[in-house]
């Protein structure tokens, strides 16, 4: 074909899509004239799902970097339009296109999209995922959350398998690790501004609108938790904690100057918006991290000189004496297990509950406790039931049985993360296993306390950084510089 031709073709599609355009805004200023401002963004809204749709099945990676996106914002404008609108369910239609894209873009090359799959993790989230579809019959719970449940694990398994095709190289995994350390950090950024400037009117409008957010966000200076962007300070919280892992072990081990300045702003923002949020379980998963990143550079100098530096400032953090700081007597508390009122009701739960696991190995079903139970099981004896912990909400839903498949689930992805760090010569291939090892640590010591691995964006974390494991053991051979 001539240029000429493709000339033409070029400023016919540019005609075509102005043209869209100027239609596409005379509907939608119709509509806003008659039908009122919700018609309108509604419209809008479904214009601009469309054009993400279409961007993430063409474009796969670009996808998979919007689709975090807006898992970071979608609570923010949810509130935003509190009672009109609810955006969770795009997030994860561009999951899906994402990965239909993926494949058809494996197709167009000629390769297989399972090529590559055998791994000791696949093959243990394959069995986990299998047990977790066969509890979809638990005769104790309802079709309703069994559906439901369904969505939500498939939407996982698309997001794990999106991530395996797309970091195929050392190239798009470090663009991963830069975007994400870069969203997060203007996350962390927004809760310091909710912290100096105060929260805008429409977001305190949506914590004064429920009894309940009102008691668990207040603190003892009549001021909230912070949770920036995101749905609730608790997962805010434990996301600025375990993305500030990875953002340290990236400040230790880039050799680009202008790399480490982004890294330790993005740094500071991390734990300025984890501290904010008064999440203490942010704060355990975050030490765990460093003491787990301590132990696997322990023969480094650099690490012990970091470790004395960490001892300091948790010393100075604990011990010295500035009491009127209200973010500060937060994080002193998360030490004080004998005086947490929330400490002693969460063990006396536990207590309570245990018969119940011990007398049903598989469980009471899928979304049979807390306020999905309420909402999907209401009569269950389970439902209404504050589980807190992540480990404690698969014992009682799942079983034992289940509690043990997750248990093995969390070595075997640690322990063969640790076995190709170790086996890796490649520096730059060891950063990357390194941040999602320590990452994937602080992750699993938060789903002790929370359920910290579950909602958007946390999803995308983990399930990203365990492909990352994964797929750097199949780049061993590759070559090493597309860099």
């Amino acid at each position: 074909m001539s240029n000429y031709s493709l000339q033409q073709r070029s400023t016919l599609s540019s005609i075509l899509l102005v043209s869209l355009l100027v239609l596409l805004s005379l509907c939608c200023s119709y509509a806003i004239a008659v039908y009122g401002y919700t018609t309108g963004i509604l419209i809008l809204t479904g214009i601009f799902g469309l054009a993400c749709f279409v961007v993430c099945f063409l474009r796969p990676a670009l996808g998979f970097f919007l689709s975090i996106v807006l898992g970071f914002i979608v609570a923010a404008f949810e509130r935003l339009f509190y009672g009109v609108l609810t955006f969770d369910f795009i997030v994860e239609l561009l999951t899906y296109a994402t990965l239909f894209g993926a494949v058809y873009k494996k197709h167009l090359e000629g390769e297989s999209f399972w090529k590559g799959m055998r791994h000791p993790i696949n093959f243990i989230l394959l069995g986990y995922l299998t047990y977790l579809f066969i509890e979809c019959f638990n005769p104790n719970g309802s079709l309703y959350g069994a559906l439901f449940s369904v969505r939500k694990t498939a939407q996982i398994v698309v997001l794990y398998l999106t991530a395996l095709s797309i970091f195929q190289s050392y190239k798009n995994i470090k663009h991963f690790f830069y975007f994400w350390i870069v969203i997060s950090g203007l996350c962390g950024a927004y809760a310091c501004y909710q912290q100096w400037v105060g929260f805008p009117a429409f977001e305190l409008d949506w914590i004064y609108a429920s009894e309940v957010r009102v008691a668990i966000y207040q603190l003892d200076n009549g001021s909230f938790r912070k949770f920036s962007t995101l749905t609730d300070p608790a997962a805010f919280g434990i996301l600025m904690g375990v993305s500030a892992l990875v953002t340290i072990v990236m400040v230790f081990k880039t050799s680009l100057k202008r790399s480490r300045i982004l890294f330790a702003a993005a740094l500071l923002f991390q734990l300025l918006g984890m501290s904010f949020s008064g999440t203490r379980t942010a704060i355990f998963a975050f030490i765990a991290g460093i003491c787990f990143y301590i132990l696997m550079t322990i023969n480094n100098a650099k690490t012990l000189v970091f470790a004395v530096f960490c001892a300091l400032v948790l010393g100075f953090l604990l011990l010295a004496p500035i009491y009127g700081s209200v973010t500060l007597n937060r994080f002193r508390s998360a030490f004080s297990f004998s005086k947490d009122a929330s400490y002693e009701v969460r063990n006396n739960n536990r207590a309570h509950i245990q018969p119940y696991i011990y007398t049903h190995p598989i469980g009471g079903g899928p979304m049979t406790t807390g306020t999905n139970g309420l909402k999907y099981n209401p009569d269950h004896y389970l439902a209404g039931f504050p589980t807190d912990s992540g480990f404690l909400r698969s014992a009682l839903e799942f079983g034992w049985i289940g509690l043990i498949l997750v248990c093995i689930t969390f070595f075997i992805v640690l322990q063969q993360g640790v076995h190709a760090f170790f086996k890796e010569g490649n520096p730059l291939a060891r950063a990357f296993l390194l941040a999602s090892i320590v990452a994937l640590f602080g992750n699993i010591v938060a789903q002790y306390s929370q359920v910290a691995i579950g909602a958007n964006p946390q999803i995308y974390l983990y399930y990203a950084l365990v492909a990352v494991i994964v797929n750097i053991s199949k780049l061993e051979n590759k070559q090493k510089t597309d860099v």
